[in-house]
């Protein structure tokens, strides 16, 4: 991934350590390549709806990798900290994990949709989601969310 020219690129808004005072806080959701994320892309390119979803599944966001955001803070920084962690949520059933993406990342698919659409992609969603994540033994489906954590010092 190449480096920002002046800016750390983080979705929308570029961190730049140069607006830093002292220490950039940085924590990104990275659930990209989960299968949650992985399924709304390939309900959009297969159903009748795909001219019209298929451009809003290219332009989702790319989150860098760890490396690419130590590689770009390091140069400026005296310290540059990074982790990730994954939270475990257990939810009750595939229904659960599209309703928590249904006000946010499904917005742009689902916005674009007729009544009827709507409803048959939320369908193949939830299908491929019980498939994706197999109930436990109580019921539940674990749910894993990932985050990415980063802080860095402004090097003086």
């Amino acid at each position: 991934m190449p480096a920002p020219s002046a800016a750390l690129a983080v979705g929308a808004h570029p961190l730049s350590i140069e607006d830093v005072e002292q220490t950039a806080r940085l924590s990104r959701v990275v659930e990209l390549a989960e299968s949650s994320h992985a399924l709304m892309r390939m309900v959009a390119a297969e159903g009748p709806w795909s001219p019209r979803l298929v451009p809003i599944a290219k332009t989702q966001p790319l989150i860098a990798g760890y490396e690419d955001y130590y590689d770009w803070l390091r140069p400026k920084a005296s310290q540059v900290d990074v982790w990730m962690t994954t939270y475990v949520h257990p939810l009750d059933g595939p229904q659960s994990i599209a309703d928590w993406f249904a006000g946010s990342t499904l917005q742009p698919f689902l916005e674009r949709l007729a009544d009827d659409e709507r409803c048959e992609f939320l369908a193949r969603y939830r299908a491929g989601l019980k498939d994706a994540y197999p109930a436990q033994p109580d019921g539940r489906t674990l749910f894993a969310y990932p985050r990415l954590f980063i802080v860095a010092v402004k090097a003086a």
